[in-house]
């Protein structure tokens, strides 16, 4: 009898060591809440401010970590600022549809680039399109085509795999690759309370690019508007005698 207890009981425990099934996802669910987060990410975060923290891992520039605050207006304009350990302000990045301009320090002599993936990289080593990089800080993702069950991947029309998350469809990573060639992939951690009521935005970023380019950003304070800001009043700068506009760098707006 005691031999039929033990068998018994080894037989509960390998049942109980079983791995659960994953559920099936139901793709229609998830597409539907997806498209509901852009919805609402679109129509609520037309404007924004935020601060935080930036590490670069570069291989041109090597480590880097800096305050920043970010500022603009989705798909209109954008700022950057970086704060010294002294809360001096530094630098300042600001681009448009038709300019990326850097002031180092404000005030004085600054440089100037299209608004081109090549452009920021030449001026802040970041090498990513600054309209495209508004888009990864607040997780603004394209129409969703089919699903890789495999991989639990979908693929968007603007050619990015996407793993989300299968209850709120916000983007827990993405990839892809730029206009040159190179994978990029994205994650995000998102805050597990929403501190406010309205559109939820990531509590930090990380973008990794090529084979040793690295971007992590610590967000603090988001601010948000649905209604478009006014920029700021740019500082005087000298453009540069030799400062044209080149028309081969806009082929990486898709970057």
């Amino acid at each position: 009898m005691r031999l039929w207890v033990w068998v018994g009981l080894l037989l509960l425990a390998g049942c109980a060591s079983l791995p659960e099934k994953t559920p099936p996802v139901d793709e229609g669910l998830l597409r539907t809440r997806y498209e509901e987060d852009q919805r609402q990410r679109r129509e609520e975060v037309l404007s924004w401010e935020v601060g935080g923290i930036l590490d670069l891992e570069s291989e041109e520039t090597g480590e880097r970590r800096v305050r920043i605050t970010s500022s603009g207006v989705w798909g209109q304009w954008g700022r950057m600022e970086v704060i010294g350990p002294f809360q001096q302000l530094m630098r300042v990045v600001t681009f448009d549809a038709t300019r990326l301009t850097l002031l180092d320090p404000p005030g004085k002599r600054g440089v100037m680039q299209t608004p081109s993936a090549r452009g920021l990289a030449s001026l802040t080593g970041i090498a990513v399109d600054p309209f495209r990089f508004q888009d990864l800080l607040l997780a603004g993702g394209g129409a969703l085509q089919t699903l890789n069950g495999q991989e639990g991947e979908w693929l968007s029309r603007d050619g990015e795999h996407l793993v989300l998350d299968g209850v709120t469809g916000r983007i827990l990573s993405r990839r892809g690759a730029t206009s040159g060639s190179e994978p990029y992939r994205v994650d995000y951690l998102w805050p597990e309370v929403s501190r406010k009521p309205g559109v939820v935005l990531p509590d930090r970023l990380t973008i990794t690019w090529g084979k040793a380019n690295r971007l992590k950003v610590r967000f603090a304070n988001w601010q948000t508007d649905a209604s478009p800001r006014t920029p700021p009043v740019p500082a005087t700068i000298t453009v540069p005698d030799d400062f044209r506009a080149d028309p081969s760098s806009l082929a990486d707006q898709d970057s």
